[in-house]
């Protein structure tokens, strides 16, 4: 008699500990990155989302700043500043949005995951602003705090963006050319592109 009631205090006390495992537990947040990319239907939206992009190291929305609409002759270029692009024409002679990837990628892992990029970009007016083009011109200062030792990691200079409509309507950037500001003692952006290309 002793071990049946022994048997129906453990029945008793599991079936009100079990009560527990049927409970509903509160779901847990998706693992997603937060974006500001926003869709590019105007110029000044692009260069934002192009901003935000480094800032919060994203390459698919750093990529999709660029021009790339299959099936026209117009394609995104990049012409780096007259000192690098005669060091390394080669490197720059087919420059396109895959080899603009694999170096945003490639300097993102060199960057501590904590750490985001400083991007000082100044906004200015664009010099044209028309239905079918803007061009974008400005100074911009850049400091990543990379892991390559004795490489630099401020870059300096000029940037000038035409950025243009696809067939849907939103604006992408079809030609960056980088330029050294005068009495700049910085690497431009050229610079940091050559290290992280490969």
């Amino acid at each position: 008699m002793k071990n049946l009631l022994k048997i129906i205090i453990i029945i008793i006390f599991f079936q009100f500990n079990a009560c527990e495992l049927f409970e509903t537990r509160k779901p847990e947040e998706p693992d997603t990155k937060k974006t500001s990319f926003q869709p590019p239907t105007s110029p000044s939206i692009t260069i934002s989302n192009f901003i935000n992009s480094i800032i919060e190291k994203n390459p698919d929305n750093y990529a999709s700043c660029f021009y790339n609409e299959s099936g026209e002759l117009a394609k995104f270029s990049f012409i780096p500043s007259n000192d690098v692009k005669s060091a390394y024409s080669a490197l720059f002679q087919d420059w396109n949005i895959q080899k603009e990837r694999i170096y945003f990628y490639s300097l993102i892992n060199n960057l501590p995951l904590d750490v985001k990029p400083d991007v000082k970009i100044e906004i200015v007016p664009f010099e044209v602003l028309t239905p079918d083009s803007a061009i974008f011109n400005t100074s911009y200062f850049l400091y990543f705090n990379h892991n390559i030792e004795n490489y630099p990691k401020v870059f300096s200079g000029n940037l000038q963006f035409t950025i243009v409509p696809n067939k849907s309507g939103l604006w992408s950037i079809l030609r960056w050319i980088d330029n050294k500001n005068e009495k700049d003692t910085n690497f431009t952006w050229s610079v940091l592109k050559v290290r992280f290309s490969n």
